[in-house]
């Protein structure tokens, strides 16, 4: 669509049936191209359901706006000590067993700080320790996010977690995998399955399994669905800017006046949105484009 002359034009011969021009909260049905709107710059024009094409913007020339410095957000999963360990266990004895475990000696050592925060505060202090883990240490970040939900963990997983996998999967695709697991791990397997359970697999031929559903990769993704925590954390920053400080819980002295100047013609400028109608173009300067809520 295009804006000269006082009119909208459609590319096409014909506006789609049902087309209209909101004004005012107000739907004016389109019945010809070119189309003469009702109301006024930025026209706001629907040809399809849940679709929405504004032409033009809210401001022009040059405007005042507050800028002010936001932290950004964002959310991932990790895995917490708290929810797969005995409760019964002591410091030391999680720190034993953490010691067995067939990790490196850097991931061993983010499990050590695990413990002590585990050990030293509540579930709401962790979540804060881990979400400043998550902005501050990138690699540790890492781990927590990743590495700590390979199969290796399992020796810290307490209760009957393990025994519902093998007891559904093919004895012939555990069979498959069970050569290659590290010792920790085969003694977990032999922990929660019977000594005949245990037997059936070893004899049992061999299968090879599709992609994802060895013995190795379906653990992995029963320990993160069952297990992964949801956490948000801070990482970078951005600005926002407002028209006015009116109604502002932001403390005046943190936000800066900036002058802007819209570029000329802005009416060529078409801003189409799917779904929601709330969002305006609210202008177009030579470096941004300005959009509000």
């Amino acid at each position: 669509m295009s804006f000269k002359e006082g009119k909208i034009y459609s590319k096409n011969e014909r506006f789609p049936e049902k087309s209209f021009e909101i004004s005012d909260n107000v739907e004016f049905p389109i019945l010809q191209n070119p189309y003469l709107p009702v109301g006024s710059i930025p026209f706001q024009i629907s040809r399809r359901e849940s679709e929405l094409t504004t032409i033009g913007v809210v401001r022009t020339g040059n405007f005042i706006l507050y800028k002010q410095i936001r932290n950004k957000m964002f959310s991932t999963r990790y895995l917490s000590l708290k929810d797969i360990i005995n409760p019964e266990l002591s410091e030391s004895e999680v720190e034993k067993k953490i010691e067995s475990l067939y990790f490196n000696a850097k991931q061993k050592s983010y499990l050590f700080r695990l413990v002590k925060i585990l050990f030293a505060g509540t579930p709401a202090e962790e979540q804060t320790i881990v979400s400043n883990l998550f902005s501050h240490e990138p690699e540790f970040a890492i781990f927590l996010r990743d590495q700590i939900f390979q199969i290796e963990i399992l020796p810290l997983i307490h209760g009957p977690f393990l025994n519902r996998i093998l007891t559904s999967m093919d004895e012939r695709i555990i069979r498959f995998s069970y050569p290659k697991l590290s010792p920790p791990v085969k003694v977990m397997i032999e922990k929660n399955i019977s000594k005949n359970k245990l037997k059936s697999i070893l004899n049992s031929p061999i299968k090879k399994p599709e992609a994802g559903e060895s013995l190795e990769e379906i653990v992995e993704k029963e320990i993160f669905k069952n297990f992964s925590r949801k956490i948000y954390y801070e990482n970078g920053i951005f600005p926002i800017y407002q028209e006015s400080l009116e109604n502002s819980k932001t403390d005046p002295n943190q936000k800066m006046e900036v002058m802007f100047q819209s570029l000329g013609e802005t009416f060529k400028f078409n801003f189409q949105i799917f779904g929601t109608r709330s969002i305006r173009l609210y202008s177009v300067t030579k470096k941004r484009f300005f959009s509000r809520f």
